[in-house]
């Protein structure tokens, strides 16, 4: 019973609406009975001329005309209404439509250019942690006990390849909170590492200058050497003073390069870190269009 009220008077509402609308048609339809009815009551010439059935005839075909021009009149304001009303509703939804999908487009766009920053960081860090190896330096101090001379080049090029894999990462670096720390100890170890290369190559210059030359003999000449190196090398005559000339040199460089490896695996730590948080991140923007999808 409420359904029926109410639509009877969305009904009537429409009616009214389309009146108004119309209002100067729908009058004269109106007047124009009512002049006839008063023209042909008062006697006018010409109006009461016919007979009573000639206007029952008029009347019926006049009535019978204005009920179904404004029947027709009304379904065609319905119809067309209808229409503007689903071809709106149609934009809108397309509208929201373009626009979630030019949402999803750029996150597949920014998950694909992220993704792609990913995996060239991850490369340039594995190109970092095997050019700065602790492994490739116990290559040179094992080679430097038969061939001082390859040692010595092995050196140059260690000291070249480090400075080109220190360039590589900063050009994809971000900035943030943890690439900071990681920044910090990359520093420490690409300072560490050149200073390890340093002193290396100036004990190989001792051997190729003179493969008889001992540490004690040649200390004093050691200007060029750090701090710790010189530490190593008077703490290697105190505790091996006599011993053989190769394994007193062998000794100082193993000694030297051992804090590189714990260097090593801590930056590989933060590097591990960095990529796992950063991969994390990058997955939330893929799960956005796979839940984006699945609502369609």
């Amino acid at each position: 019973m409420t359904l029926y009220n109410t639509n009877n008077n969305l009904e009537q509402k429409s009616l009214w609406s389309f009146l108004k609308k119309y209002k100067k048609v729908s009058i004269a339809l109106i007047c124009i009975p009512i002049l006839l009815s008063v023209a042909c009551y008062f006697s006018v010439p010409y109006f009461n001329q016919a007979g009573s059935s000639a206007w029952l005839s008029f009347w019926g075909g006049y009535l019978g005309s204005v009920i179904m021009a404004g029947v027709t009149l009304h379904v065609l304001e319905q119809q067309l209404s209808q229409n503007h009303n689903v071809n709106v509703q149609n934009r809108n939804n397309n509208k929201a439509e373009n626009k979630s999908n030019r949402e999803l487009q750029l996150k597949i766009l920014l998950f694909q250019q992220e993704q792609q920053w990913l995996d060239k960081f991850r490369q340039a860090a594995l190109n970092y942690l095997e050019i700065y190896s602790y492994n490739d330096l116990v290559d040179v101090s094992n080679i430097a006990r038969k061939d001082p001379y390859k040692a010595f080049y092995m050196v140059k090029d260690l000291f070249s390849r480090a400075g080109k894999a220190d360039l590589e990462l900063s050009f994809i670096q971000r900035n943030s909170e943890l690439f900071k720390k990681i920044d910090k100890d990359k520093t420490l170890l690409f300072v560490f590492y050149n200073d390890v290369l340093g002193d290396i190559q100036s004990l190989l210059a001792i051997r190729i200058e003179d493969e008889n030359a001992t540490l004690s003999d040649r200390l004093q000449s050691l200007s060029d050497i750090t701090e710790d190196m010189r530490n190593i090398i008077l703490q290697i005559l105190k505790e091996l003073p006599d011993d053989s000339i190769e394994n007193q040199f062998n000794t100082a460089f193993l000694t030297r390069i051992k804090l590189v490896k714990n260097c090593e695996d801590k930056l590989r730590d933060w590097f591990c870190k960095y990529i796992i948080e950063e991969q994390s991140r990058i997955n939330n923007i893929l799960n956005f269009v796979n839940d984006t999808e699945q609502d369609k």
